[in-house]
């Protein structure tokens, strides 16, 4: 029962006494004596609260406890990309696969527009791609390279970053139609495409900045800025290269009213672990970097509208014809009909695209390096790396839906 101590000062004694001996017991012990976290959340020690919010939303949506498994998207070993690779190695823990997304975006946006693709009609070499991870995994160490070499190819005006408006990116784009965008922190953005009204109108942007496609706007406000009342301006054509990492969770586009459209045309690079161990990594800040710059320049060089039948070489046709039907039989090996199912089916759609996007990358680099005579001249061992590497990209996405 308790106790009035002015009432009771017996007892009100007796329980102070025992109160002293307590603390004296307990004041000994030492934090340093107390077990350190287990190894595997010290990664933790340094995230934001918006990091470890998105740790702990992907944790409770996610159904597979396992981690990511490894798998190689690979590149040609002859090219300026494996250079970079190796460069990138020396600045970040992350995976081989982690390190071929930016930089792969940046040589879709340094050929866009001066190269096509004739396929179905005329196609740029925009690319999409998607590092997704734990939070914490490093994906800006990852991105820090690609971000350095961009810094010293491109102009400030080619570039664009963060969230806005459907209209303020018009006149963004009005200034200069083609672009690059690379976000290591994607989660924000997403969050706003799949929240926010103005999100969701850029989000539906975007599918067409993938694919090169014209841009009006006709808006009142447009005529009230102009002397001769005109309201519509208008972009030719229009496109963005973009590389986004983001947590497992929000990389599903949960929410988002364009989700089906932008999962098709991203390449997906899943990992859950690091690759190797950097005791310190390498500036990229240095002379190396300037001579990375100067090998993706060149790719600027080039130009033309790539065909079937002027650009490919008579194997390259058989290689091609074979990795159509690979393609044709997984998609009808696709026979569910649950979200995971029909999202697989619409990226084997965008698939040999894809494909004939990344060999023609491939085949530039090796140019770049001085191991390829013809820059776009598709043969069978571009054509054959490049379908290894997007089906590492399905698997990925297949992974990430289950």
């Amino acid at each position: 029962m308790p106790f009035d101590p002015e009432t009771d000062p017996q007892t009100a004694e007796a329980y102070a006494k025992a109160t002293a001996r307590l603390a004296a017991e307990v004041a000994p012990i030492l934090m340093e004596e107390l077990e350190p976290p287990p190894a595997e959340f010290a990664e933790f020690a340094e995230l934001t609260d918006e990091e470890l919010a998105a740790e702990a939303e992907n944790s409770a949506n996610s159904t597979n406890s396992a981690p990511p498994h490894p798998r190689e998207h690979p590149i040609p070993e002859d090219s300026i990309l494996a250079n970079y690779r190796d460069f990138a190695r020396q600045v970040t823990e992350a995976p081989d696969s982690w390190i071929a997304a930016p930089v792969l975006a940046l040589c879709g946006k340094l050929l866009t527009p001066n190269v096509w693709l004739d396929f179905a009609g005329r196609k740029p070499l925009t690319i999409f791609n998607f590092v997704v991870g734990p939070a914490g995994l490093r994906k800006s160490t990852t991105f820090a390279p690609a971000e350095a070499v961009a810094l010293r190819v491109l102009t400030p005006e080619d570039s664009v970053s963060g969230n806005a408006s459907d209209s303020a990116l018009f006149d963004t784009f009005e200034r200069q139609p083609h672009r690059l965008q690379l976000e290591d922190e994607g989660n924000t953005i997403l969050r706003t495409w799949a929240t926010s009204n103005f999100g969701k109108e850029v989000a539906a942007r975007y599918l067409k900045l993938y694919d090169g496609r014209p841009w009006s706007q006709n808006f009142r406000r447009e005529a009230d800025g102009h002397a001769d009342g005109v309201a519509e301006r208008h972009i030719d054509f229009a496109s963005l290269s973009l590389c986004i990492g983001s947590t497992y969770g929000v990389s599903r586009f949960d929410g988002i009213d364009a989700a089906s459209g932008l999962r098709r045309r991203f390449g997906f690079y899943l990992a859950g672990t690091a690759a190797r161990f950097l005791p310190w990594p390498t500036s990229v800040h240095g002379p190396e970097a300037d001579h990375h710059a100067d090998n993706f320049r060149r790719l600027t060089e080039l130009e033309g509208v790539v065909n079937y039948h002027s650009h490919f070489t008579p194997a390259a046709r058989q290689m091609w014809e074979k990795i159509q039907r690979r393609n044709r039989d997984r998609c009808a090996g696709v026979e569910g009909i649950t979200s995971a199912d029909e999202t697989l089916a619409a990226s084997l759609n965008e698939s040999p695209a894809r494909i004939l996007k990344l060999a023609l990358i491939f085949q530039a680099c090796r140019w770049a390096a001085g191991n390829a005579v013809e820059p776009l001249q598709i043969n069978p061992g571009v054509l054959e790396i490049a379908e290894a590497h997007q089906n590492a990209c399905l698997d990925a996405l297949e992974e990430l839906e289950d």
